[in-house]
């Protein structure tokens, strides 16, 4: 083993074991389980996350998530279920005045070939009438094991979103720089994304998501294909 995968695996335990600490210490009221699922009619793909985080009264913040999925077929929509990677995460929300929030944050995401940390700057905005806007600045690092190498990427997110009473709208536009060759088959990414949730109480907030993303056909070449992405999901504060 290399002395690059080796330290990688040391951070990725000692980071897992603060994380565990930090959540043993949180009360039961401040955690919040999202749940979503994931589907690609193009690719038949299935994929599937549940991420849990806490915010304590500081404005840090933890996350852990845990993805998994499979190509779907026919009747068996779950069938060859994989791990998707697991991703721990730590930020902080600094409050700058009544209408701007600034936050960092950083994240490792872990699968079988390869980690990814991630490195994010967001800032939100409230507008009048309701609506808000944010902006997301991402650096990502991706250390394949085997291979011995690294991929980076630039990513940036635009948020548009309103509220009214339970409801929340927001679409998201995403563009992404890569130094490898992306799914457009040039080092340049983009993707767009609708949100619709509905905050029945204090506790569930259902939500659905539409996105119209870029994929690689199996067994295909790199180009311009175009897919629908849908998902659906729940989060629940305790």
């Amino acid at each position: 083993m290399t002395n690059q995968g080796e330290k990688m695996k040391k951070t990725i335990l000692l980071t897992a074991t603060g994380l565990t600490a930090l959540f043993l210490s949180c009360t039961s009221q401040a955690v919040t389980f999202d749940y979503r699922h994931e589907f690609k009619p193009e690719e038949s793909m299935n994929a599937d996350r549940v991420l849990i985080s806490h915010t304590f009264e500081n404005n840090l913040s933890i996350s852990s998530e845990a993805k998994w999925g499979g190509y779907a077929s026919g009747d068996r929509p779950y069938d060859d279920l994989i791990s998707k990677g697991n991703e721990l995460g730590v930020g902080y929300k600094y409050k700058v005045n009544d209408k701007f929030d600034l936050a960092p944050s950083a994240s490792i995401d872990s699968g079988k070939d390869a980690s990814t940390y991630k490195f994010n700057l967001k800032g939100s905005y409230k507008l009048p009438y309701n609506f808000y806007i944010a902006e997301r600045y991402r650096y990502g690092l991706k250390d394949k094991v085997a291979a011995n190498t690294s991929e980076h990427y630039h990513q940036s997110d635009f948020y548009l979103g309103y509220t009214w009473e339970q409801f929340k709208f927001e679409y998201n536009f995403v563009f992404k720089k890569t130094d490898y060759q992306s799914y457009k088959n040039t080092h340049r990414d983009y993707e767009h994304n609708f949100c619709i949730q509905y905050k029945v109480d204090s506790h569930w907030t259902p939500f659905t998501e539409i996105g119209y993303v870029p994929y690689k056909p199996t067994g295909g070449v790199y180009g311009d294909d175009w897919e629908g992405r849908y998902r659906i999901g729940v989060k629940y504060n305790l």
